[in-house]
């Protein structure tokens, strides 16, 4: 059986996790009731735990990681936390805890500790249930011993149960400018409503996993007077995005309106970094923004000094990707496609320093409005014939214009696991032995998986056959599982490799995401890793059914 590790298969936001706050210029539109504390999983140790209270009565509030029969329920006469219990899940142990809150406790809250004791390799793992009336408004503090000491820092590993409902991320809206130094997190969806500045000597930065959403409603845009450092990580990128975003498994459907309403190019204004203002942007993406009236830049550089990299991502805007009027531009390993153009260059300096995607940009890849030429080597422009240009008529990527220095470039790319991710090799990076994918399926989404099948076998090569008795992939629904960061999970751990589908994410999208999703988790199993945008791989969920360019590359590629 071939494998690769788990980490490849997951299609959510960005990878496979997505996840307080410290801003005094918001307003909480809707708050997460409880925020709980995990040991050693996924996260560092010692993180504790803070929650806010000022929501209605709790029902049922489940963390990330703890079994779903594993409750706690709390006496609003003593206001204890009692215990109900401890289970085994896989090599963690949920543990049997009393928790004592006061109603007047803040910030320096009693905890009792009743037998067992804390181990060192514990993880935790609660819920709550039938609080009755909620304790006042607050952040309060869970001790980890009876001495007092502290646990440690607050980390959110929603979503989470809350009047029967599951509950993605606590919101809050920024209608007011950032006037002193801010750190937004992961455990917060940010909704910038109205143009917000950031003042001059002011440092905003977003922390990776973090998403920000923009109103639609009225023109919203972040101005950058100051510094904005926006350094996602590989696996817990950064969103910047409209508010009908609902793709991104973590924040959801923010704006509330199901799927009546779906993001567009011009959603917002974009992000302008005005002269003496810094952005760093790494592992970042920023889409659909571009408003009409504006500068008509997702990213617009009037004099600052902008810097992008790190599988940034810069598309689906409109006039402009990237433009830049003055200042510095610094553009590398950067996803740039689906605008008017992808960068457009009226003055300053700019280095495309390599490494990048421009692709799919409707009028130019590159325009260079100077008489400065622009060092744009080494770049892929969605074609292995290179850019079109009078220099080179036959190439069939974006054009540029004069003034762009294109050559060489990359002439192609490779997105297999083999490639993506070498710990598979030697031979554990697909699910495909001899040609063929003996597959069975018990999932309900089955009109859609013969579809998503049909999709990849009429690309030949590969036989996908229905086998009952002895699979190498089975696939399967996971239902009601909101503490599964993902839509679908290719995984090859185990005597047989899955395909989870995870039902409570699928079933709030369309027939046709669902179709992505299944065709996306199938390409893992043919050794696909993920790809760009315009790509069935893309690691973000769409409504893309159909192999993109650089996905029947790498199948063919693979399987020729």
């Amino acid at each position: 059986m071939n494998r690769i590790y788990k980490s490849v298969g997951g299609i959510l936001l960005f990878g496979c996790v997505i996840f307080g706050f410290s801003n005094n210029a918001q307003a909480a539109t809707h708050s997460v009731s409880f925020i709980p504390c995990y040991y050693n999983y996924g996260i560092d140790s010692d993180t504790c735990l803070s929650f806010d209270t000022s929501d209605p009565v709790f029902d049922t509030v489940r963390g990330s990681g703890s079994i779903n029969s594993y409750l706690h329920n709390i006496d609003t006469s003593s206001n204890h936390l009692l215990n109900q219990g401890s289970s085994n899940y896989g090599n963690r142990t949920l543990r049997e805890w009393l928790f004592t809150f006061t109603t007047a406790c803040t910030s320096a809250c009693p905890w009792d500790n009743t037998s067992p004791t804390i181990g060192d390799n514990a993880s935790i793992g609660y819920m709550l249930k039938n609080i009755g009336t909620p304790l006042p408004a607050g952040s309060y503090t869970y001790r980890q011993d009876a001495s007092g000491t502290t646990a440690g820092t607050i980390e959110d590993f929603g979503p989470f149960y809350w009047n029967g409902n599951a509950v993605k991320k606590h919101t809050e809206q920024i209608d007011t400018d950032i006037v002193s130094n801010e750190t937004w997190d992961k455990a917060v969806t940010y909704v910038i409503s109205g143009n917000i500045e950031i003042d001059p000597g002011v440092t905003l930065t977003i922390d990776p996993g973090t998403i920000i959403k923009f109103d639609t409603a009225t023109p919203s845009s972040l101005i950058v007077n100051g510094t904005l450092t926006a350094e996602g990580e590989e696996f817990s990128d950064i969103f910047f995005t409209s508010l009908k975003d609902d793709s991104l498994t973590m924040a959801g459907d923010t704006n509330g309106d199901g799927n009546t309403t779906s993001p567009a190019a011009g959603n917002w204004g974009g992000i302008t970094v005005n002269s003496g203002g810094t952005a760093t942007f790494k592992y970042a993406t920023v889409r659909y923004a571009g408003l009409s009236g504006t500068s008509e830049a997702q990213i617009h550089n009037d004099g600052g000094t902008v810097t992008i990299s790190n599988k940034s991502f810069v598309v689906h805007g409109t006039e402009y990707g990237i433009k830049n009027t003055d200042g510095t531009l610094n553009v590398s390993n950067t996803d740039i496609g689906f605008n008017d153009h992808g960068i457009y260059v009226e003055d300053g300096t700019v280095n495309l320093d390599g490494g990048n995607i421009i692709h799919d940009n409707s009028l130019y890849g590159v325009y260079n409005d100077t008489n400065v030429e622009i060092d744009a080597e080494n770049n892929y422009w969605g074609h292995p014939t290179g850019p079109y240009h009078s220099l080179n008529f036959l190439g069939e990527g974006d054009e540029v214009s004069d003034y762009v220095e294109f050559n060489p470039w990359t002439t192609g790319l490779d997105y297999t696991n083999e490639t993506r991710h070498p710990l598979c090799l030697p031979n554990n990076c697909t699910s495909v032995i001899n040609d063929e994918l003996l597959w069975k399926s018990s999932s309900a989404y089955s009109t859609e998986l013969g579809d998503a099948i049909t999709t990849w076998e009429n690309l030949g090569e590969v036989d996908f056959i229905n086998e009952l008795s002895t699979p190498d992939l089975e696939i399967f629904d996971t239902p009601d599982r909101p503490d599964l960061f993902y839509k679908g999970e290719w995984n090859p751990f185990g005597p047989v490799d899955t395909l989870e589908l995870n039902t409570y994410y699928l079933n709030a999208g369309t027939t046709t995401q669902i179709q992505h999703t299944i065709t996306h988790e199938l390409g893992h199993a043919l050794g696909l890793a993920h790809s760009y945008t315009g790509n069935v791989m893309y690691h973000n969920q769409t409504s893309q059914i159909v192999p993109g360019p650089q996905d029947l590359t790498d199948y063919h590629d693979l399987w020729n």
